[in-house]
Formats: C-alpha cells, structure tokens, sequence
C-alpha cells in the first residue's frame, strides 16, 4: 500500500526480506503439516477476519506516514489519536458490556497489570510514529522493523505458557529476524 499510495521504492533485497518475513510467519503458523496454515485459511471465517484486519492495520500505517509528513507536531497528533483510541474503546465497552462499570471494576482488581503493558504499549506506538515521520523512513520498511517484537513475544510467550515446539516458533522468527534484516539493509 505505500508503493502504490506513498509512492515508495522497494528494492531487491527489501522485496527479499519482506518474502523471508512472509516465509517465517508461514512456518510459525505449521501445525499439521506444510499446507496446513493454507488448509486453516480455507476453512476459517476467523482467519479472513484476520486477513481484513492486516488490511486496515495497512490502511492505517500509510494514513500515520501520510498524516506525519504534513506540518503537524508528533506529539499532537499521538495526543488526538489516544483521544479517539479512548472514545471508541469506551463505546465498544458501553455496547458490548457494562461500560463505565467495567472499566471502575477493572481498575479495582488490575491496575498495575493493566497499566504496564498499556504504558509499555503506549511507549511502543510513540516511538513507532517517531520513526514514521522521519521523512526518509519508508512506511514499507517501518512496520517490519515493529514486527520485530514477535520474536521478544514468541520466546518470552512460549516459555511463560509452556507452548509446543519453541523451537521450530524460534527458528520461524529468526528467519523472520533476517527478513527484516534484509528490509533495513
């Protein structure tokens, strides 16, 4: 989407990272054999949900690029966007759920675990727009580089949950690792 709406340039070795990410994310999703994430893909109303949402999540980083190269401060721009993130979660959560109750609930029973995975992801997205708006980042080549985490989350998630072949998940991300390598190169 940043080359056809950004008109950005990929080159060879970042159009080879970006199939080495691809290729590791295919392995991290083996189950049942070599076909199995294709087979998952068929079947799943649940992994075209996915698939939409990778598309919005695209939608969404070419509009933070074409946003953060106009004259626009960073730190405004993350200020309205937290706003509006607080405005439609606190719909969804009225909707959906018991609302203004919920949330006075969970802040009783789960601060501190609520507030530092949200602080840490808060810090996360600002340095992700910090680098979004270096003029010379390529959006393409950005997010690969936030994808990064997955090996962080595969490692420390495997062991935290006792998941089944870490070590093929840990390969898979590595790979990965270097696609993304490739893409920074």
């Amino acid at each position: 989407m940043s080359v056809t709406f950004l008109k950005e340039k990929i080159g060879l070795m970042q159009l080879l990272g970006i199939c080495l990410t691809i290729i590791g994310a295919y392995i991290l999703e083996l189950k049942d054999g070599w076909k199995s994430p294709l087979k998952r893909i068929e079947k799943s109303k649940h992994i075209h949900f996915m698939l939409l949402g990778m598309v919005f999540a695209s939608l969404s980083a070419v509009t933070d690029r074409y946003i953060l190269i106009q004259p626009i401060n960073l730190e405004t721009f993350y200020l309205y966007q937290r706003i509006f993130i607080a405005i439609l979660l606190f719909g969804i959560s009225t909707i959906f759920y018991a609302g203004y109750k919920d949330i006075i609930k969970t802040y009783k029973q789960s601060f501190i675990w609520v507030l530092i995975p949200s602080l840490l992801y808060m810090a996360g997205d600002y340095f992700y727009l910090s680098a979004v708006a270096v003029p010379t980042a390529l959006i393409s080549l950005v997010i690969p580089v936030k994808r990064t985490s997955n090996l962080v989350a595969t490692l420390l998630g495997g062991e935290f949950f006792g998941e089944k072949n870490l070590f093929r998940k840990t390969i898979a991300c590595m790979i990965m690792l270097a696609g993304v390598f490739l893409i920074i190169y």
